[in-house]
């Protein structure tokens, strides 16, 4: 994927990119289980409300996804869901990001 870098990030801003895939439109919830295939026709392999394509700038990208036919939805990152995905723990995720940022200086 290219991303585009010609927005500028301000002097002391650390923009962190992140973004999921939802393998499968059946296992997410309504409404992103009915977007996911509008998004899908314009934009390709998304979350359910917004395409890969449109996930990518700042200086860190991270683009998660799992094994088999669940995926991660737009609301399992957001824990909107409560539920467990095997390969993905939605707590932990948050816990690594706000410890690197932390180590940051932040």
């Amino acid at each position: 994927m290219i991303l585009d870098q010609t927005i500028p990030v301000p002097k002391g801003i650390i923009c962190n990119c992140i973004g999921s895939k939802l393998n499968h439109a059946a296992n997410g919830k309504f409404p992103l289980n009915f977007s996911y295939y509008l998004v899908k026709h314009f934009d390709g392999p998304n979350d359910g409300l917004v395409g890969e394509q449109s996930f990518g700038w700042g200086e860190n990208y991270t683009f998660l996804t799992v094994q088999g036919k669940r995926g991660i939805s737009h609301g399992d990152m957001i824990d909107l869901n409560r539920e467990n995905i095997p390969g993905f723990d939605v707590r932990e995720f948050y816990v690594k990001l706000v410890y690197n940022l932390k180590r940051q200086g932040l």
